[in-house]
């Protein structure tokens, strides 16, 4: 009998837009948890109205499957954040093979956040940030949902999606208005306005 070894990458489909049906590789690893294709439906139908208005700034992206499923269904510019080389390796491969311009690729979300408030004076239009940090981290995403307030402030109408583990709360700044929570299995997705 052989023996079942387990694979060195994983896949996942994008599931709409102009990259339907396209494959995303990523590597296996124990952090890396890719959004399920219903989840990723779900946040997608709820962010639907913002796609010609809003920059997609991914502070989490793992396997790539959400900013590269911002960008087929038309969001522009994309930016991502992922702490793991491998994981970040197999982002730059995906998106050369597949033609998707990413305009930042950052090794932290706070790298990330730094380098678009360089930029917030000059920019055309608001974010969408979306953060869906390892569970065993969560709490850690309070004190970067913080660091989105600290001046120069965002663009009006900047938005916030985070996707946390049913059962936590969502992280609280007085200036973060909650607009909607739905949930999906063991995941919470917040919409939230920055102000």
């Amino acid at each position: 009998m052989v023996k079942k070894t387990k694979r060195s990458e994983g896949q996942i489909t994008i599931s709409r837009g102009t990259l339907k049906g396209r494959k995303i590789t990523f590597p296996n690893l124990d952090d890396l948890r890719p959004t399920p294709l219903r989840v990723r439906e779900a946040v997608f139908s709820m962010i639907h109205p913002t796609v010609k208005s809003h920059a997609f700034v991914d502070l989490f992206c793992g396997s790539g499957g959400m900013a590269f499923e911002a960008w087929s269904c038309g969001f522009r510019p994309i930016y991502y954040a992922e702490s793991n080389a491998a994981a970040r390796e197999s982002l730059k491969r995906n998106s050369a093979r597949m033609g998707v311009e990413v305009l930042g690729a950052f090794a932290t979300a706070v790298e990330l956040i730094e380098h678009l408030k360089e930029k917030v004076s000059g920019a055309e239009r608001p974010f969408l940030f979306y953060a869906d940090p390892p569970y065993r981290n969560y709490m850690n995403s309070s004190a970067l949902i913080h660091k989105l307030f600290e001046p120069p402030l965002f663009p009006e109408g900047s938005l916030l999606l985070i996707e946390h583990e049913k059962g936590t709360t969502t992280p609280f700044h007085p200036r973060l208005i909650i607009k909607k929570e739905k949930k999906y299995g063991r995941s919470l997705i917040s919409q939230c306005l920055l102000t």
